[in-house]
């Protein structure tokens, strides 16, 4: 997929901040594990999404006036579809993107964010 490709050497992990990669890291270990342990019950939800061609996405939100970075990928688990996270951190804008092959969902994007430290509660 060519949009991937240049997105892969526009955005390179060498530009991600080494603290953020390794909590994402951990996350992407953690959370798989954690949905193993006892969960409440869940409600299955609709949810309207906006869907189009990757690459146009993908252009759209990495150009002005987003400035989107790619921050963070991951492969749900059983899943053909890869999930990207976007950032702008001088304006902290945001965009969530599930795609499979050339299409692409927004599953969500905001115009405020901000990452915190997650404190393990459990020791």
């Amino acid at each position: 997929m060519m949009a991937c490709e240049v997105s892969h050497r526009s955005y390179g992990v060498a530009q991600v901040d080494k603290y953020w990669m390794k909590l994402f890291l951990w996350l992407s270990v953690l959370l798989p594990a954690a949905a193993l342990a006892q969960l409440p019950p869940l409600t299955l939800v609709q949810k309207p999404v906006a869907c189009g061609d990757f690459g146009q996405l993908l252009t759209a939100v990495i150009n002005e006036p987003w400035n989107e970075t790619l921050w963070w990928r991951g492969r749900p688990e059983q899943q053909q579809t890869t999930i990207v996270l976007l950032v702008n951190t001088a304006q902290a804008n945001w965009t969530l993107l599930e795609y499979k092959d050339n299409q692409a969902c927004v599953l969500g994007s905001g115009a405020t964010s901000e990452l915190q430290r997650l404190q393990n509660t459990a020791q």
